[in-house]
């Protein structure tokens, strides 16, 4: 019996140190013999490659962690080359990899690689400490096909004359011969985008630009181009500038017209409980002009890819001018001068309450109130054109609406920091405002847009 009961607890310890051996160790093979592949995440690998190009990415393993990764390139016909590989030791027998993601972020330069312009393709290669494959591991591998382009775009101007007046706007024609990325005309330091001057030949291109009020002759010009793959190119064309010569006016403030304006701006952030009038006007007058001409500028940066106006603007009907376009206004309060302000717009006074028609047909995108503006109504007429009805008493359209020429967009008022009932009507070329002038004045328009489009885009009929 005393046998017995030995051989059985013998049985029963050997069972247990099987046990204590077979699981521990089963359950460690298994985990070294997962089968989950390496992950490629946040891959930022741009479609094309210009001369220098920057490629980024992570690759992770939160199982077995990372063995190895690889980031190689190869273009058509040449061989692969390696642009980065890392290698990583395991921690232990016991313990799996402890680098369980990599980081890339590599700067290719194909030209000292010796690959041509043309196809190619990026190669990421990672594998993981699993113990599957004999020890190789799991293998992830992804192969992203890239264009190579080293060659500047060329760009041919297809207009002659480019007269521009200072504070006014003008159009260019130009051709590239690649697909761009970006395109337009530098002015000064202002840039105005390029646009397809059809959606059947996005290679030709046309761009509004403009001088603001204070960029006269001198004023450099030129052209800029950036391809798909980053590479760039500018070229200058000719250009005439006329400068012009703006009116100087002095306005007279009173605390009687302050106590009658400035509740309209009430609570006036900036302003404390001791700001005098003054101190209030000034804020209106710098701080909130500035912000209400940015909220104009800010709106002008998306723009209709396409001219949705024909023929001249058109004026506010049986409407006197009583302000012009880029009058230099002083201030004057208590004897001395406070301030100084462009006006960047015409003022037009017919009958108070007076219907305000679009000048031309264009597409909502502003309709409310604009501080110092008041009720202000904005189009965009496309291609970068945009127009602004202000100090309106209502208004009668909603942004994304389009709206035909002479469609009626509200009424003039005295909103904003309008006192007579008025309409302020602005015309802005891209950021810069320019005079409304031009854009009244049908001939202008047959010399400076129409007439350059046709023998731009249709060269064969003008010969």
């Amino acid at each position: 019996m005393i046998k017995s009961n030995t051989i059985r607890l013998r049985w029963w310890i050997a069972v247990l140190f099987a046990l204590s051996v077979i699981l521990p160790g089963g359950w460690y093979l298994t985990g070294r013999m997962e089968k989950s592949e390496p992950v490629f995440d946040d891959i930022d690998i741009p479609s094309y490659f210009g001369e220098s190009t920057t490629v980024s990415g992570r690759i992770e393993d939160l199982k077995s962690g990372l063995d190895s990764f690889s980031v190689s390139i190869a273009s058509k016909g040449a061989d692969e080359q390696v642009l980065t590989r890392s290698e990583f030791e395991p921690a232990s027998f016991f313990v799996r990899s402890s680098h369980k993601e990599a980081h890339f972020k590599i700067t290719v330069e194909p030209k000292k690689l010796g690959l041509a312009d043309g196809e190619a393709f990026i190669r990421l290669h990672a594998n993981d400490a699993s113990w599957r494959n004999f020890g190789k591991g799991n293998t992830a591998q992804l192969e992203i096909p890239v264009t190579i382009d080293t060659r500047p775009p060329s760009i041919s101007v297809l207009t002659r004359q480019h007269n521009i007046n200072q504070g006014g706007a003008g159009l260019i024609v130009y051709r590239v011969n690649k697909p761009i990325k970006q395109d337009g005309v530098l002015v000064g330091d202002i840039f105005y985008p390029g646009h397809a001057a059809s959606p059947e030949d996005p290679l030709t291109r046309l761009a509004f630009f403009a001088l603001t009020h204070e960029q006269g002759r001198g004023t450099q010009m030129a052209i800029e181009v950036v391809d798909m793959a980053g590479n760039r190119s500018r070229t200058g064309f000719y250009n005439h500038i006329t400068n012009k010569r703006f009116p100087q006016d002095t306005l007279n403030i009173t605390d009687s017209f302050l106590e009658l304006i400035l509740p309209r701006f009430e609570p006036l952030p900036g302003a404390d409980t001791q700001a005098t009038l003054k101190d209030k006007f000034l804020i209106v007058n710098q701080v909130l002009r500035q912000a209400n001409e940015g909220l104009f500028r800010k709106t002008t940066q998306k723009t209709e890819p396409k001219m949705l106006w024909s023929g001249a603007f058109t004026r506010l009907p049986n409407a006197a001018p009583r302000a012009g376009f880029g009058d230099r206004r002083s201030y004057r309060y208590d004897g001395q001068i406070i301030d100084e302000q462009v006006h960047m717009g015409v003022d037009l006074a017919s009958l108070a309450l007076s219907p305000v028609p679009a000048s031309n047909a264009g597409k909502v995108v502003l309709a409310g109130d604009v501080g110092i503006y008041g009720l202000t109504v904005m189009l965009d007429h496309g291609f970068g054109l945009f127009t602004h009805y202000s100090h309106l008493s209502g208004t009668l359209v909603e942004v994304g609406q389009f709206v035909n020429k002479g469609q009626i967009l509200g009424a003039t008022g005295t909103t904003g920091l309008a006192v007579g009932d008025h309409l302020h009507y602005g015309v802005l070329i891209g950021p810069t405002f320019v005079t409304p002038l031009e854009w009244w004045d049908e001939s202008w328009i047959k010399n400076n847009v129409s007439d350059k489009l046709a023998q731009a885009l249709n060269p064969e009929q003008n010969q």
